[in-house]
C-alpha cells in the first residue's frame, strides 16, 4: 500500500469511528505504521515508542488499532506547549517494544524481501 499522506491519514483515522473493527489486519498495520511514521518518536536506551498528536480523539482511535495487536500501551496523557495542549502515549518495556516492531516493522522488510 502506498504511504498515505499525512492529511490524509489524519482525515481517514478520524472517519474510523466504530468501522475499523471490520478493516483488513494488513491495512491496520500499515496505517498504524504510516501515523508512526509522522506522528511517532523511538528512545531506544529505555525501550520506548511515543505516538504524539494535538487530537486526543484521534490518538485513542489509534491506540485502540494498536491494542487490537496485543501490544500493550500505556494510557493517553497530555501537557500544555506554547499554550496548546499537547497529547502523547507510550509503548514501554523491552518486550512491548519488540512486540511494536515486530508487528510493523519487520513483517515490512519479510515483504518486501519476498520472505
Amino acid at each position: 500500500m502506498e504511504r498515505l499522506k499525512e492529511n490524509h491519514l489524519c482525515d481517514l483515522v478520524h472517519n474510523l469511528g466504530h468501522t475499523h473493527v471490520n478493516l483488513n489486519l494488513e491495512f491496520k498495520r500499515e496505517l498504524i505504521r504510516a501515523f508512526f511514521d509522522d506522528e511517532g518518536s523511538v528512545r531506544s536506551d529505555n525501550h520506548t515508542v511515543r505516538f504524539h498528536q494535538d487530537n486526543k480523539e484521534l490518538l485513542e482511535k489509534i491506540r485502540s488499532l494498536i491494542i487490537e495487536f496485543d501490544i500493550n500501551p500505556h494510557g493517553i496523557l497530555s501537557y500544555v506547549r506554547r499554550d496548546k495542549e499537547r497529547c502523547y502515549f507510550n509503548i514501554c518495556g523491552f518486550k512491548e517494544y519488540v512486540k511494536f516492531f515486530s508487528n510493523y516493522w519487520m513483517h515490512f522488510i519479510k515483504q518486501k524481501e519476498g520472505i
